[in-house]
This record gives structure tokens, sequence and C-alpha cells, in this order.
């Protein structure tokens, strides 16, 4: 990545996932474009709150020594973050996701979905604790079949590297008949014995990237089985990967992104690659 894009807006979420981004683009010597676009007839408060964060965030990048760009703009903001994602030609985005509605589960609004469908890379992230923004502990769930496997592993070698965090990838079977719910840890020595070919290509592109890793294959529910190891690993962040498939699944049935997206007792990112 050269050209990293964190959109800004009046709520703390937004500074707190644009971090994330900040600490990417240092650890892959890329440009950040801090961007706040205000909707016509927006609070003055709400301006302003913007705009302070902005410069929190750009006297944060100078002491980091990574090139920062703020553009604060009135308009559209999905519509204007589109044309400053063509026009500098923006490698990644990084936003924030959050609650639209009261009572309500857990679920993507519609400007996240919408950054969902630039033709960049994307990475919404979910904040629960603001306390826990530089992640001692990743955890990576991995599914069977993987697309665009080596920019997801790179994205997430660059999370790790910037924080020096602990990883764990973690994948989960169905249970099998008669199987008693549980996890069994996978070493050197059983060659990635039950992993398919796709966690095994991801696997190695993660040791390619010289990335320490731990791996545990469980046997129970994906959704609500990596929220459980989440908590008892005591996870700061949850890198989950993220496919327009996935998003079509989430409108069906509750899917266990769905799941994770609204159970998750840490921080989150949802990744999306570049199509």
């Amino acid at each position: 990545y050269r050209r990293v894009l964190a959109t800004v807006n009046e709520h703390l979420t937004s500074e707190a996932a644009a971090r994330y981004g900040l600490y990417l683009a240092k650890a892959s010597d890329a440009k950040l474009y801090l961007v706040y676009i205000a909707r016509k007839g927006a609070p003055k408060k709400d301006f302003d709150l913007a705009q302070k964060a902005i410069k929190r965030l750009v006297l944060f990048a100078e002491k980091m020594d990574t090139p920062v760009e703020a553009i604060i703009e009135t308009g559209d903001p999905l519509e204007d973050i589109k044309k400053i994602v063509k026009e500098k030609r923006i490698e990644i985005i990084f936003g924030a996701t959050r609650k639209e509605r009261k009572n309500s589960g857990y679920m993507l609004g519609s400007f996240a979905k919408g950054l969902l469908n630039l033709p960049c890379s994307v990475a919404l992230v979910r904040i629960v604790h603001f306390g826990r923004l530089h992640p001692g502990r990743l955890l990576i769930p991995l599914k069977d079949t993987i697309d665009n496997i080596e920019e997801r592993a790179f994205f997430s070698s660059l999370l790790s590297k910037a924080f020096h965090s602990e990883v764990l990838l973690l994948h989960i079977k169905r249970p099998l008949r008669g199987l008693i719910h549980g996890g069994v840890y996978l070493s050197s020595i059983e060659n990635e014995k039950g992993l398919s070919k796709d966690i095994i290509t991801f696997i190695e592109y993660l040791k390619k990237y010289a990335v320490s890793f731990e791996k545990r294959l469980l046997h129970g529910h994906p959704g609500r089985d990596i929220t459980i190891e989440a908590a008892s690993r005591r996870s700061d962040l949850i890198i989950m990967g993220f496919s327009a498939k996935g998003l079509l699944r989430q409108l069906i049935e509750k899917s266990p992104f769905e799941h994770v997206l609204e159970k998750t007792p840490c921080n989150l990112i949802i990744f999306k690659p570049s199509r």
C-alpha cells in the first residue's frame, strides 16, 4: 500500500478507526489521507468535533513521521469519497461501523455498505474498547475457502508487525457426529493436517512475511465460537474476511459474520480486499 485513506466524522469511533489506518500506513511507508465530508446543513458542533479529531490525528501522524494530508469538504460523504479514491488513487480505506438504530441488532449501515462497493481494499472497524487500540493479541478466523489469499495475509501481517502483536489463526469445523465439543492445538509435527489448501497457502504467506503465529482448530459453530475464543483468549482485535457473497448471506439468514459483528467482545476489523 502507498496511499491509505481514513474517513473521519464527529464520532469518536471514527477517530479510533483512523488510528488503525495510521499504523498500517506507517508499517507500509504509505501516505495517509484523512477525509471528513460534512453533509450540507450539518450542525456546527459536529463540524468542530470532526475538525478537532483530524487535527489530533495529523499531529499523531507527524509524530510518527508518516506523510499525511487532511481533506475537509462539504457535500455527499459517500459520493465525494468515491471521487477522492479515484483522484488520489487510494489503495485501501479505513472507516468505522456504528449502530444506526437503537434497540436493533448490530448491522452494517448504508455508509459502510457503500464503502464496501469501492474498487479499493476496505477495512471497516467496529470499536468495542477504546482502551485496546494498540492490540497485543490478534485473532484471525479462517474459512476453508479464502479469496485474495495473498492480500488478506499481507494485510494481517502489516497490522501484526505495526503493533508487534501475537497472532492466533483460528479455523472452526462443523461438529462431527459423536464428537465432544472442544479444541485441538496444531503443532508443526501434524503438518497442517485437517486444513484446506487455501488455509495452508495463507499460512505460507505469513511465514514469507516473517509473522510468528499459533494455530488452533476447533469443532463447533463458527460465529459463536469465534466470539468465545476471542473472549477466553482476551483478544484485542479480530481480523475477519469479507466478500460480497457474505453480505448476500447476511441478508438471507444470520451468518457467522453477522454473529461476530454483533457479539464481538473486542475490536473488530472487517477486511475486504481490492477487486
